[in-house]
């Protein structure tokens, strides 16, 4: 099949919340505005494919502050409103990264899509070292079983279960030496 990596995300919000409504509960849906709010804090937050023009999947990751990162890896509970202040762009520094979700459709679960998405993502972590920026701390919440083998395929070994049955997946320096090892380390799997 001839996928197609999607550059401008924009154009294709509308089918990011329909895929959305599928695979989330009501409570972790975002709206329009706030998806396309979202977009226009830091627009290189999304990995997605497209197939004949039609969005078959993606991964949504966002540049937090890390007071928000923090509080994500202490909260007993999945956090996934973000007020856009938190939201911003990569800088100079320390940044860290929170992977907000990650939905493929049904019938290309099985296919290499997974893989596309997981590349296109590392391949980006790689230009922002390239550029000079630190990734300091990367996490997500899986709210699936097909969630958490994602994490686990990726190389997140560190996780807890939190009370409301989602998993955190974490890793920053308290469990790697550094991130720039582990990318490389995801990257050759």
């Amino acid at each position: 099949m001839n996928y197609e990596i999607i550059d401008n995300i924009h154009d294709y919000i509308n089918d990011i919340l329909a895929l959305d409504d599928e695979f989330y509960d009501s409570e972790y849906l975002w709206t329009n505005e706030y998806q396309e709010q979202v977009y226009n804090r830091n627009r290189d937050s999304f990995i997605a494919i497209k197939l004949n023009n039609k969005l078959i999947g993606y991964l949504n990751y966002l540049c937090i502050r890390e007071d928000v990162y923090n509080k994500i890896k202490t909260s007993n509970t999945t956090i996934d409103d973000f007020s856009l202040d938190e939201i911003i762009e990569f800088k100079e520094g320390n940044n860290y990264i929170t992977i907000n979700s990650v939905v493929i459709k049904k019938e290309y679960q099985e296919s290499d899509v997974i893989k596309i998405i997981t590349d296109g993502f590392l391949v980006k972590l790689k230009e922002l070292s390239n550029k000079g920026i630190t990734i300091t701390g990367i996490d997500g919440i899986a709210v699936s079983n097909d969630g958490r083998k994602f994490f686990k395929n990726l190389g997140f070994t560190n996780f807890r279960d939190l009370d409301d049955g989602n998993t955190l997946f974490y890793m920053d320096d308290s469990v790697v030496d550094t991130i720039e090892e582990a990318i490389n380390k995801l990257k050759s799997k």
